[in-house]
């Protein structure tokens, strides 16, 4: 039987959530329509959100869901500032490019609609769904191979991609592992803020950057382009 070890950080988005918008637990327990000592039994890993509350979560500020996918290592950039010692072969051209890149999506969030929707949990399962089957195509994987996996029975995994069921977080996760994509890439059309997804995109491009990939510049500019054309639409 393969590991059920939790993935999806659900204390690290309620530490984030409490600390960013000055709300108790109580608080965000009654937006969530959840009690608080369900809310508290998360806190203590000893329960779960529903899809609906954590896209809820994520959706209440600037929250990047891939952020809160434990991983095995992961590169900060503070304050892209592109102060990390691997930048510092970048001519200044180059970083005046990315830097206006930078100012080019957050005019780009802060155009976006105010409105917020509440998805269900069906809702998020037949996106979710329609989401990884199309990936998975694309990449070739068969289903059986994917249900493999994941320690799922196909018939269950299948139920979940035509969106008649939904799974766990951290199952989406792996999903997401298996795919090669982030996360959010498969839940992007129900997440409302674009800049912390680009953001995310950002720092893995960047990620392991040295002097000898100098030649990636304009390939990494140009998915830049294609990143912010993707989430200004």
């Amino acid at each position: 039987m393969k590991s059920k070890e939790r993935i999806f950080d659900y204390v690290k988005l309620l530490d984030d959530v409490k600390k960013r918008s000055n709300k108790n637990q109580s608080q965000i327990s009654e937006e969530l329509g959840c009690t608080t000592i369900h809310t508290s039994n998360v806190k203590r890993q000893k329960s779960s959100f529903s899809m609906e509350k954590i896209i809820k979560l994520i959706n209440s500020g600037e929250y990047c869901l891939d952020d809160y996918i434990k991983q095995e290592r992961k590169t900060e950039i503070s304050d892209y500032g592109f102060h990390n010692e691997n930048f510092s072969g970048i001519s200044q051209e180059v970083v005046k490019v990315f830097q206006e890149f930078m100012q080019c999506y957050i005019q780009i969030n802060q155009k976006q609609q105010q409105t917020r929707k509440e998805y269900t949990n069906e809702e998020l399962a037949r996106l979710a769904g329609e989401k990884i089957h199309r990936i998975r195509i694309e990449r070739g994987i068969r289903a059986d191979i994917m249900a493999k996996e994941l320690d799922m029975k196909e018939g269950s995994y299948r139920n979940m991609e035509n969106g008649n069921a939904g799974t766990t977080m951290d199952n989406y996760a792996k999903i997401a592992k298996i795919l090669n994509v982030p996360i959010s890439e498969i839940f992007e059309d129900v997440l409302e803020n674009k800049k912390p997804m680009i953001e995310y995109r950002m720092r893995q491009m960047f990620e392991g950057l040295t002097k000898e990939e100098m030649e990636k510049y304009s390939e990494m500019i140009e998915e830049l382009i294609q990143i912010i054309t993707k989430y200004s639409n």
